[in-house]
């Protein structure tokens, strides 16, 4: 059996250069992110601790004849084109559309700009005459944060464009408002900080209620990470991902009634929280406070492993982490329960998790490199075999956040 391997920002294709007639171009880039452990907590205020990769999505920018703002897709069909000499006004005038729904993430993200500057009292500016193309080496559902990278691209590159100078949180507010208001997506903050904060060779340790974060080294030698996309797509609108978040939304309610001080779910302490969980009469409830509670502590540990270099405890706590989230938060499914457990039934694996929201996308695999190949037949003949998918695999570098790629011959900004 072949070995898919998937593809990485350097194999894109390439774009840039001068165009035709002398037309300028600028290119931007914003990554997808990995999330070592903390999962479903970002929606809660607690720990996490994701890492930007080196794949993600690329937006071309060029001048076009008209006074449109106009967005195209080369990895699906249609367009989405503004008029952009009204920007300035405030209005937001669709002059054509042909999408087959990527533009509502255009349209979310230029809408919670617009309401963001208008907030603040700056002034809007106008963007008329441009084309965008964007080409994305992310598969979309499979727990990347497709969706993330391309909505912190339209912000970073509107505020790029329009000269708007905002901070970089701002940029991430603006890319979460987009999918939770305009999307319908009950989003945390994590896939947006994660790729706008993004460090090479680093992952961040997020306190998702304050967003402090503390940049994390990695060094996972002798060890590589494996990614395995497991081919069962989901997506986060018609997923039990909402369904997930109403019922922590209900737990804290229910907390709160109990611990009115506590000013929100993710700051429960183990402690508190064995206090607390007798007076929790729903079991739904109360497993799954078990597994926020026990997450945000095992954010804590991965954390201290990895700067002690302990990779096996690392490794561990992985593996704990996927089996509370098919136990407690139960979002894993059979295709990732069946990846998991064939992935940990090779010796030279440390340990290995869902990643992601769930429901399908991918694992994270803390595997031998001198046993890769051996690793990748086996995961391959076995997972098919029970499943019928047939997996993909990537190995990523962790890489900087959203940014602009300065192309031959430009001035530097």
């Amino acid at each position: 059996m072949p070995i898919r391997w998937g593809k990485g920002h350097q194999q894109m294709s390439q774009s840039g250069g001068p165009l035709d007639q002398g037309r300028r171009t600028r290119v931007f880039f914003a990554p997808g992110r990995i999330n070592l452990i903390g999962e479903h907590t970002d929606y809660t205020g607690g720990l996490v601790m994701p890492a930007a990769i080196d794949a993600g999505t690329t937006a071309t920018v060029s001048a076009r004849e008209d006074a449109s703002l106009a967005f195209a897709s080369r990895d699906y069909p249609g367009e989405i084109v503004f008029r952009g000499d009204v920007l300035a006004s405030g209005r937001i005038e669709i002059i054509r559309r042909s999408d087959d729904g990527w533009g509502q993430y255009v349209l979310g993200v230029l809408t919670a700009w617009v309401e963001a500057l208008s907030a603040m009292g700056r002034k809007i500016p106008e963007l008329s005459g441009l084309s965008i193309n964007i080409e994305s080496t992310l598969p979309q559902g499979a727990g990347l944060s497709s969706s993330a990278s391309l909505t912190v691209l339209i912000a970073y590159l509107l505020d790029a464009l329009g000269r708007t100078e905002l901070p970089r949180s701002a940029l991430v507010r603006i890319a979460k408002m987009a999918e939770n208001d305009h999307v319908g997506v009950a989003s945390g903050i994590m896939d947006p900080f994660a790729i706008a904060f993004g460090r090479e060779g680093h992952a961040i340790f997020l306190h998702t209620d304050t967003l402090d974060h503390t940049y994390v080294p990695l060094a996972f030698h002798p060890y590589e990470l494996i990614v395995i996309d497991s081919g069962k797509r989901r997506t986060l609108v018609d997923s039990a991902y909402n369904t997930r978040f109403g019922e922590a939304e209900r737990a804290w309610r229910e907390i709160r009634r109990i611990r009115p001080e506590l000013p929100y779910l993710g700051a429960l302490t183990p402690q508190g929280w064995s206090t607390i969980r007798p007076m929790i009469k729903d079991p739904v409830l109360v497993r799954r406070v078990d597994h926020l509670v026990g997450e945000n502590e095992r954010v804590r540990e991965a954390r201290r492993a990895l700067e002690k270099g302990d990779l096996p405890k690392f490794a561990s706590l992985l593996t704990a982490s996927h089996r509370s989230l098919r136990d407690l938060y139960e979002v894993t499914g059979p295709e990732l329960d069946a990846l998991v457990d064939t992935a940990l039934s090779f010796p030279g694996v440390l340990g290995a998790r869902m990643m992601g929201a769930g429901f399908g996308g991918v694992t994270l695999n803390v595997v031998e490199p001198s046993k890769r190949d051996a690793f990748v037949a086996f995961v391959c003949e076995r997972y098919t075999r029970l499943t019928g998918l047939l997996p993909r695999f990537y190995r990523f570098q962790i890489a900087d956040g959203v940014r602009e790629i300065r192309l031959p011959g430009t001035p530097a900004r």
